[in-house]
């Protein structure tokens, strides 16, 4: 397991008291690096308590990205260090779940990550909402990543009260960044649309 989640996987035998109290627990698992996906994971979060309103809904992730999914009015709860999935009526691991479906599929992939690990968990994805705040001057320490919001449009054109769009060109692993020609390329189209950009980036 990455450095910074640890989970025990020692099995216990469980009464019928330990499966009423953890009949409504579910622990979601992301041990992977990726400000995107972690993003993308908020999309799960809304769609686990229209299946289960009464879920007691658990994420876990490195700690440097813990506050990118606390704010979300769904989900219970957020742990960065050691956990136990026998606390949990469920757990699901999606850290390698994407790779794994995408590398079978290669080309012919239509889904985006959210489909893909809502699938893995068994649910449907019918609602594709972040429940997303404005992030603004927020850092990261842990993992020498820091978060800035950028609104580099006019506002008199572009409009904050306009459909936003979260635009994220940089990536924790550089190959996988935008070059500055894409990004200005695609901060084009998304205003040409009239679209108000949220430009988050990596300092």
């Amino acid at each position: 397991m990455l450095i910074g989640i640890k989970k025990k996987l020692k099995t216990v035998s469980r009464s019928l008291r330990d499966h009423y109290n953890k009949r409504n627990k579910v622990l979601l698992i992301r041990a992977s690096r990726g400000i995107g996906d972690i993003l993308n994971c908020r999309m799960l979060f809304k769609n686990f308590k229209k299946l289960m309103p009464d879920l007691h809904l658990t994420f876990a992730c490195f700690k440097e990205y813990a506050e990118l999914v606390k704010t979300h009015p769904c989900l219970d709860e957020v742990v960065t260090t050691d956990f136990d999935i026998n606390d949990y009526m469920a757990s699901y691991d999606i850290s390698t779940t994407c790779i794994h479906y995408e590398s079978r599929l290669m080309g012919s992939n239509t889904k985006h990550r959210a489909e893909i690990w809502a699938d893995h968990c068994g649910i449907s994805l019918q609602d594709h909402d972040m429940d997303l705040p404005i992030i603004s001057n927020e850092k990261i320490t842990d993992g020498y990543l820091a978060l800035k919001q950028l609104r580099s449009m006019s506002t008199r054109q572009y409009h904050k009260d306009n459909p936003s769009v979260l635009f994220s060109p940089l990536a924790f692993e550089s190959m996988r960044s935008l070059t500055l020609d894409q990004i200005n390329g695609t901060l084009k189209v998304l205003r040409d649309r009239g679209l108000f950009i949220q430009h988050i980036t990596l300092l």
